[in-house]
């Protein structure tokens, strides 16, 4: 997925972080439409890169985030680190 934002990215990453989030969460929402036919739960395990990472997934309006991650540096590229967690926590 490539997303394309134009905004504040002159003052911080935390408003774009949340403005992405939302969007998306909004569009995945939307994409779902009625729902008919949408399983509700889906998880996801995948070793990969001397990691495991873990993914649930409810698709029914239940907002809960639950994320464990170390990152061992304080960016990625120029974007801090500690606002993936915001990035998921907002996305409902």
């Amino acid at each position: 997925m490539d997303v394309t934002y134009t905004g504040d990215l002159h003052i911080a990453f935390h408003h774009t972080m949340e403005d992405v989030s939302v969007a998306l969460g909004r569009a995945i929402s939307q994409s779902l439409d009625d729902k008919k036919g949408v399983v509700r739960y889906v998880s996801a395990d995948l070793p990969m890169d001397g990691t495991l990472t873990r993914a649930a997934l409810d698709v029914l309006g239940r907002p809960f985030l639950v994320f464990w991650a170390e990152f061992l540096r304080d960016k990625a590229g120029e974007m801090d680190t500690e606002l993936f967690r915001e990035f998921f926590r907002l996305m409902k």
